[in-house]
């Protein structure tokens, strides 16, 4: 990749995954490579070298609807409905692509633009169908 754009880069020390977190990682980039929608962050590339794995995403540098909320407040009626449209079609999207994000929250909510959200943090994320059930229980504690 040759350009100027800035990017996230999650740098991951490889020799302190425990098989769990691995297995949360791999799920992780799978879900993130199925995905490509205008309000889903967008997975560019992995690199791995023996000790380390860059994964490298859309930057979106906003920051998180939680923290903007927490310090302005309450968002006025239509800017929370235009941004509630863009996680819905998030959403969508991604139960289209049999994704199921199951981490959902404000703070996995960022700015890409201050009318602009993209939805990101995979890491909870599996795959299922229509007529499947799932009874993980995971996710952030209320």
């Amino acid at each position: 990749m040759n350009t100027t754009e800035k990017v996230a880069i999650k740098i991951l020390d490889k020799t302190k995954l425990d098989q769990k977190t691995q297995r949360l990682l791999s799920r992780e980039i799978s879900s993130m490579e199925r995905l490509h929608h205008p309000n889903v962050i967008r997975l560019y590339e992995v690199i791995e070298t023996l000790a380390k794995m860059y994964i490298v995403m859309e930057y979106a540098g906003g920051g998180e609807l939680f923290t903007k909320i927490t310090n302005e407040g309450k968002l006025l009626e239509k800017d929370a409905r235009h941004l509630y449209a863009q996680v819905v079609s998030a959403v969508q999207h991604m139960h289209r692509n049999n994704v199921i994000h199951r981490d959902l929250k404000a703070e996995n909510v960022f700015f890409a633009a201050p009318k602009t959200v993209k939805v990101g943090d995979f890491g909870f994320s599996t795959f299922s169908t229509t007529d499947q059930t799932l009874n993980t229980f995971c996710g952030s504690p209320p």
